[in-house]
């Protein structure tokens, strides 16, 4: 799956979606859930980055370890 077709998808699917580069250099993409997170803030580390691709914009954003984990704790919460 290539960078455009993600954003087809996030678009016109109204869903977010995520992307990181993992550790052997591969990008990644899933939908946004909290497993989806989960698996790229182990893919990615501490000091790593992924990118969220908002499906009501289109405009990704850079987001880090922190961001992850209070995106899964909002997702355990219901938000």
């Amino acid at each position: 799956m290539t960078f455009q077709e993600v954003q087809r998808k996030a678009r016109f699917g109204h869903r977010d979606w995520l992307f990181w580069r993992g550790r052997d250099g591969g990008e990644r993409f899933q939908q946004r859930s909290a497993q989806a997170v989960k698996n790229a803030l182990l893919d990615i580390g501490t000091q790593g980055r992924f990118s969220l691709l908002s499906a009501s914009t289109g405009i990704p954003m850079r987001m880090g370890w922190r961001d992850g984990i209070r995106m899964i704790r909002n997702a355990r919460v219901g938000c």
